[in-house]
């Protein structure tokens, strides 16, 4: 029974954790245009896409500056491709499951990793070029800032 307590007081952490800054990013974004695509004036490059009933992806101004045009389509191409399969879904569960038994951590990466394979695959179907896409992204991932 104590080990079940651990498991449940972590598994409610992660799951509160997640909500909170789900939450703080929407009412960051509240006040900002756009429906589908919100972009934000700000020199450190990033985009990702924000989940909910209504998801949204958000890009800095400094990201699209440094796209060409069809690498900026095949960007979010990409991130409307997580927000259509609900990756976020399938990563938190990857989470819970991990906090719940920690043999499964790799399981974290590896759903993360498919996730973003996924997400390229469908960028490259809908804008009809690989390359294009290999470019948009290798160029967002080496000007984002690395994750905390």
């Amino acid at each position: 029974i104590p080990t079940l307590a651990v498991v449940t007081v972590a598994c409610g952490r992660t799951l509160w954790r997640h909500r909170r800054v789900t939450r703080g990013a929407r009412r960051a974004l509240a006040g900002v245009p756009g429906r589908t695509v919100a972009v934000l004036p700000d020199g450190t490059p990033y985009a990702y896409a924000l989940p909910g009933r209504r998801g949204r992806i958000v890009v800095s101004t400094a990201l699209l500056a440094a796209l060409a045009p069809a690498e900026r389509r095949a960007l979010f191409a990409h991130e409307r491709a997580h927000l259509t399969a609900r990756h976020h879904r399938h990563l938190l569960a990857a989470r819970l499951a991990a906090r719940a038994n920690p043999f499964l951590r790799p399981l974290c990466t590896a759903v993360g990793y498919t996730a973003e394979r996924w997400a390229d695959e469908e960028a490259a179907r809908a804008v009809g070029d690989r390359r294009t896409v290999a470019r948009a992204i290798g160029k967002a991932a080496l000007l984002s800032p690395r994750p905390p």
